[in-house]
């Protein structure tokens, strides 16, 4: 029973992160900007030779855009790890894990989506299915390599 339990917790950590993506996708779209704009500046902190003051609307713009895109990468690169780590205890085969662990990111990030066409001052985008699916691929992908490193120094 312990054992089983244990198995299960590790699916916390994979629903806290879908939870707080999913408090993001509930901002409106004015509080989304917010947030965008806020990390733009934080970032801009961390580079003091930037001065995004004197940049042209436009091209705040397009940094603006390119921050969220990056935001929704490593949301899902994040998801791609958390359920391949969830689906560790299992001991299924690798290509199993994989495909299940890309289903329930692909899925989250469908639906995710889908939760945001009723947001006011949202939208649903299909270029950002992609986007999700692009991080979570790369999770995965590494999280594979990484294990095989693992196993094979394990076998020496």
């Amino acid at each position: 029973m312990i054992k089983r339990l244990q198995k299960h917790i590790l699916w916390l950590p994979v629903i806290a992160w879908m939870t707080v993506i999913f408090l993001y996708s509930a901002q409106d779209g004015v509080e989304s900007y917010t947030s965008s704009d806020k990390a733009i500046k934080s970032a801009s902190e961390l580079f003091k030779s930037i001065n995004l003051q004197g940049l042209s609307e436009f091209l705040y713009a397009y940094i603006a855009q390119f921050v969220r895109k990056i935001a929704h990468f490593a949301a899902y690169f994040g998801i791609g790890v958390l359920s391949m780590l969830a689906l560790l205890p299992y001991r299924i085969h690798i290509k199993k894990q994989v495909l299940i662990s890309f289903v329930i990111g692909f899925l989250f990030a469908c639906s995710d989506e889908i939760h945001q066409l009723f947001v006011p001052g949202r939208n649903g985008s299909l270029r950002d299915v992609l986007i999700d699916s692009l991080g979570l691929c790369l999770a995965i992908a590494v999280f594979v390599l990484i294990l095989r490193n693992v196993r094979k120094k394990a076998v020496m």
